[in-house]
């Protein structure tokens, strides 16, 4: 006969018995839901049919949100239980490996035996990398849009890989093959004076900060706009304006530019370091 538990095994804490003493100990059961879960089990094998130990096998709904994972033992083997009844999507991975593909199930209130999912080794992940940030060498902060370039050291005109630096001043090479290359970045207002060289290894991800030194002619800032009357929005010629510098401390303004707008009302201020700025315009007849 199959017996199946009511409820699930629970224990109570530890009980100290003096002599003649009486204890009274209740204790609470949870009804097992075992009869209305399901659940996987199956093999993860590798692309010449070899078990993958310690691979991880995970559950998502079909909205990609996590529910259950587990790994494989020495056999590849794996099982997974408590999965309500639905529609859920299986993947499986292993450092090395590329993700599987998507297997989608439908669970009852079984254990389902899935068929071999394999996972093949990842041709991308066994070569190496560099990542870092650039940053401004005197000021530290990271500089944004620069170009990353890993040349050949034997012939400097043949690139191996380019990216740029995110906003955060990150940027990233991969897939690269092991060997010694030269390192540059560069951008319209940033150069790294002194290019040098990396050592790329398989299977390792190499760290390299870049400092950069600003151009002598980098392009600074701009600011520019149009001067319109309030009521007919008409464009105002000849009007003053002026840049001030604002010093968010003290709040004290300083005027350090000066221009008139065009036919069109326009006006254009060139070369603006960075800094806080606030424009004054009016017209003087």
């Amino acid at each position: 006969m199959n017996y199946e538990d009511d409820y699930i095994l629970n224990y109570s804490d530890n009980i100290l018995v003096n002599d003649l003493e009486e204890k009274v100990e209740n204790i609470s059961l949870t009804k097992t839901t075992l009869n209305e879960t399901g659940g996987i089990t199956g093999t993860i094998l590798d692309n010449v049919g070899e078990p993958v130990n310690e691979a991880t096998v995970k559950v998502f709904d079909l909205a990609f949100n996590p529910i259950k994972h587990t790994m494989t033992n020495t056999e590849g083997k794996y099982s997974i239980t408590g999965l309500n009844p639905g529609d859920y999507i299986v993947y499986a991975v292993k450092d090395g490996y590329s993700m599987s593909a998507k297997l989608q199930i439908n669970i009852t209130n079984k254990i389902v035996q899935l068929n071999n999912i394999l996972i093949t080794p990842n041709v991308t992940y066994t070569k190496g990398s560099i990542y870092g940030i650039v940053y401004d060498k005197l000021t530290k902060l990271p500089l944004k849009n620069v170009k990353v370039t890993l040349k050949s050291i034997t012939d400097p005109a043949i690139v191996i890989a380019e990216t740029f630096s995110a906003l955060d001043g990150e940027y990233v090479l991969y897939n690269i093959d092991a060997g010694t290359y030269q390192i540059n970045a560069i951008s319209d207002d940033y150069v790294l004076t002194s290019p040098f060289n990396v050592v790329v290894i398989d299977n390792t991800n190499s760290r390299e900060i870049l400092y950069l030194d600003k151009l002598s002619m980098a392009k600074h800032g701009t600011i520019s706009g149009v001067v319109k009357d309030e009521a007919t929005d008409v464009p105002i010629e000849g009007a003053f304006v002026g840049l001030y510098t604002v010093d968010l401390l003290t709040k004290e303004e300083k005027l350090v530019k000066i221009t008139t707008t065009d036919r069109e009302g326009k006006y254009f201020f060139g070369y603006v370091e960075a800094g806080n700025y606030i424009v004054k315009a009016k017209l003087t007849k």
